[in-house]
């Protein structure tokens, strides 16, 4: 009863120093900048009553149609329980609703430790040293759908510093991987060709595209010497379109640029949807340099 007592009281505390609306400002590997000038990511913390909040997350657009240079990503609506911990239903334009259980506690002024779950299922655990919304810091471990681990990775900040990771199946993937970078990188041969190379292939394969209707997605890491490696399908429904793809993408010619962070070429993620509906394959605009911020991803 004391140590209940207590969290109530660390969480009305909490509650009460968050302000109606704040905007955090993010810019290359999620860290925290002044200004929208600077950022490529914002958040934007909205109180609509004592124990709900709505936290919208937006991009940097290079689209004509938005006018403010943002693109909404993600809104989570956030209700707060009485024990300080969260229910959390998230909306994104890549995937339907999500919902997340978040317990989180105080271990000390200014760490949180806290453990994500979905259905259940824990997805996400480490520390944080802001409760609402998260800034990591330290260990942070992500698991699979089916309960392995994902990665384990260190924070600083809310910088992502080192990584190890792992696939679905328990095998290890590529580690000390990035999602973000001062300059991302460049496929030398260009994405006109990446597009033609992909497109005859297929065409010139035995599968049946009037058949398939189903966004793939694709990804490999960029390494430092700009060889592409660990090329893997993250989604979709048919094994052996899923197969061909990552075989064609890997045996693809041609070098990139890589990324290069604080100065240094680093490995880089990127993960690529390609729309296959009714025998059109709508992945003419697809950006080459998509990396992904990692603690949005599951």
């Amino acid at each position: 009863m004391k140590r209940l007592f207590t969290i109530l009281i660390c969480s009305i505390a909490i509650i009460g120093s968050l302000r109606a609306q704040t905007v955090y400002y993010y810019g290359v590997n999620s860290r925290l900048v002044d200004n929208a000038d600077d950022a490529r990511m914002k958040k934007e913390v909205i109180q609509k009553s004592e124990t709900r909040f709505i936290i919208k997350t937006s991009v940097v657009s290079n689209s004509e149609k938005r006018d403010d240079g943002w693109l909404m990503t993600e809104k989570e609506k956030i209700r707060i329980e009485k024990d300080g911990n969260l229910y959390i239903h998230k909306n994104g334009e890549r995937y339907y609703a999500k919902k997340t259980y978040r317990e989180i506690i105080q271990r000390e002024p200014g760490l949180y430790e806290f453990s994500d779950s979905d259905g259940g299922r824990v997805v996400r655990t480490g520390f944080s040293t802001r409760y609402l919304p998260l800034h990591l810091d330290g260990a942070i471990t992500e698991y699979h759908s089916n309960g392995n681990v994902k990665s384990i990775s260190k924070y600083s900040d809310n910088q992502l510093i080192s990584n190890q990771n792992w696939l679905r199946n328990g095998d290890r993937y590529i580690d000390s991987i990035f999602y973000s970078a001062d300059r991302e990188p460049e496929f030398k041969m260009g994405p006109e060709f990446f597009h033609k190379y992909i497109l005859q292939n297929l065409y010139d394969s035995d599968i049946d595209l009037t058949q398939i209707q189903d966004v793939v997605e694709v990804a490999w890491v960029v390494m430092e010497n700009g060889e592409m490696d660990g090329v893997i399908a993250m989604s979709g429904r048919s094994l052996q379109l899923n197969q061909f793809l990552v075989n064609i993408i890997d045996g693809m010619p041609g070098k990139w640029q890589p990324a290069v962070l604080d100065g240094k070429a680093v490995r880089y993620f990127i993960s690529v949807p390609l729309n296959f509906q009714q025998n059109e394959i709508n992945f003419q605009e697809v950006e080459l340099s998509s990396g992904t911020l990692f603690y949005s991803r599951y």
